[in-house]
């Protein structure tokens, strides 16, 4: 009895890796997937920004997407346990940076906080990082990460993608408020 749910466990295990592969490989020479990251979707959106508030990941407090009223946001869905997340880290590092006037915010999603505040600090994230939870996902239809998403001064979503992003490709969509 044991080797027959051995079997059949073993069986599906193998089905849903063939399956998450197949979605890889479809995806691997999209045209618009900037270097190594897979692309799952992109979108231009149009809608407003949906409501968007959690603890602060470091420290006491709430972060709002709603402070930044005014302003262009980039909104980026991650977590420690993430490799796409990893790999994107540094890119969105030097987005930041090289766009002074671009105001990022983090969502970290599914994870421990110990993890998260330990990858966001060796990442050099120095903007607000919040903490999702389910509603956040479903609210902001987080279907995967790393999810980015560009919001414009007037609070619209100019543009979605879930899959890493790159500096250049960010740098290509924002106009600086």
């Amino acid at each position: 009895m044991r080797r027959s749910v051995a079997v059949v466990l073993t069986i599906i295990g193998g089905a849903a890796l063939g399956s998450l592969l197949m979605v890889g490989f479809t995806h691997q020479g999209d045209a618009s997937a900037p270097g190594p990251f897979p692309v799952l979707t992109v979108e231009r959106d149009g809608h407003p920004a949906p409501g968007l508030s959690g603890p602060a990941l470091a420290g006491s407090g709430t972060v709002s997407l709603a402070s930044f009223a005014g302003k262009t946001v980039v909104v980026n869905f991650w977590g420690s346990w993430c490799g796409p997340c990893r790999a994107e880290a540094p890119e969105l590092r030097a987005f930041a940076r090289s766009h002074p006037g671009v105001q990022m915010l983090s969502v970290d999603i599914d994870d421990s906080l110990p993890a998260a505040r330990t990858f966001a600090r060796a990442a050099g994230w120095s903007w607000p990082i919040l903490v999702g939870d389910d509603a956040t996902k479903q609210t902001w239809i987080a279907t995967g990460l790393p999810m980015t998403v560009v919001i414009s001064p007037a609070g619209i979503v100019t543009w979605r993608k879930v899959g890493g992003t790159t500096s250049a490709e960010l740098s290509s969509l924002v106009k600086p408020s």
